[in-house]
């Protein structure tokens, strides 16, 4: 692998640059970066590199109407052009980005090892003639509108079912919020609140864990769900700082903690195979460790850094 290839890399989240900056500076290559898609574009006919990798939802120019546009110039067009995507990463959305040419399309996050070797492997395919550039004729011209506008629209659709599913969210805190000015019982409290976030988010469970600082333990007090069975129960507890089901290690820490596949979580204790996600925020008084409070979904990927942020206040 030669030491001198340059990439161009183009995404308009500057962590994002530097990440990937550092993992292919870091495996020999030669890196120039890029905000958006016209950036990149005045980038490359000023220097041409050996390969372009771009994100697709960029300001400016998306990473769809680069690929297009990198397609019909004449000196870019044999470059190999691979997508690097978080938000557009439906079967479809794959298949109309091969469709334009593109060398690849990678979904984010992927393992750094991974990643580096498929990148590597475009290079082989480039440098063995496999990497051809595309005709673009009228019929394509054409087609590719309608498919791009196809796409647009199904992100849009995504955006606002993350609207109403937020909103929602956001109307049973609203509603826990007016329940909590009513003085009650605290397990009443707890129990009440429990069931509003699950039954307003659609979410699977919900539950609490007091913590006993004399014992430095974590005991289930509330669940959504049914009562649980005592050797459940047992399962349940949980040391602080202990490693296992992470709510010793979310009180230790004191900070939220989101796991989007519970599936690839080794320390995930598992009492129930439908349990897909989980988000676990710590509870406070007056900086005192009241518990913690833990909302498990059947989806993968269910909480995003905004539900962390609206059950901490809650909590």
């Amino acid at each position: 692998m030669s030491a001198q290839r340059k990439i161009l890399i183009v995404d308009d989240n500057q962590q994002n640059l530097y990440l990937l900056e550092t993992l292919l500076k870091g495996n020999g290559f030669e890196v120039v970066l890029a905000s958006n898609g016209v950036v990149a574009l005045e980038a490359a006919h000023n220097a041409p590199p050996d390969m372009i990798i771009s994100d697709i939802l960029m300001p400016l120019m998306d990473g769809f109407a680069l690929c297009r546009a990198w397609m019909k110039n004449n000196l870019l067009k044999e470059i190999p052009f691979v997508f690097y995507t978080a938000t557009y990463t439906d079967s479809k959305d794959e298949a109309f980005a091969l469709s334009l040419g593109a060398a690849r399309f990678i979904a984010k996050p992927s393992e750094p090892d991974v990643f580096v070797k498929q990148i590597q492997e475009v290079i082989k395919e480039y440098e063995a003639g496999k990497v051809v550039a595309q005709h673009v004729s009228i019929e394509k011209e054409e087609m590719y509108y309608k498919e791009y506008s196809e796409a647009l629209i199904r992100k849009l659709e995504d955006k606002m079912l993350q609207l109403q599913q937020s909103k929602k969210r956001l109307e049973g805190l609203y509603q826990i919020s007016n329940e909590m000015a009513v003085l009650k019982p605290a397990e009443e409290l707890i129990l009440q609140a429990l069931r509003t976030i699950v039954e307003t988010a659609g979410y699977q469970q919900a539950n609490f864990f007091q913590y006993d600082e004399d014992h430095k333990l974590f005991t289930l007090l509330e669940s959504s769900e049914q009562e649980h069975p005592a050797e459940i129960k047992e399962i349940l507890t949980f040391r602080l700082g202990e490693e296992r089901g992470l709510i010793g290690v979310v009180g230790e820490s004191r900070q939220a903690l989101i796991i989007p596949n519970t599936k690839d979580e080794p320390r995930w204790v598992p009492t129930d195979e439908t349990l897909r996600s989980a988000l676990f925020v710590p509870v406070f008084r007056e900086n005192r460790l009241l518990g913690v409070v833990s909302i498990i979904s059947a989806q993968t990927d269910a909480f995003s850094e905004e539900d962390a942020r609206n059950i901490t206040v809650l909590a």
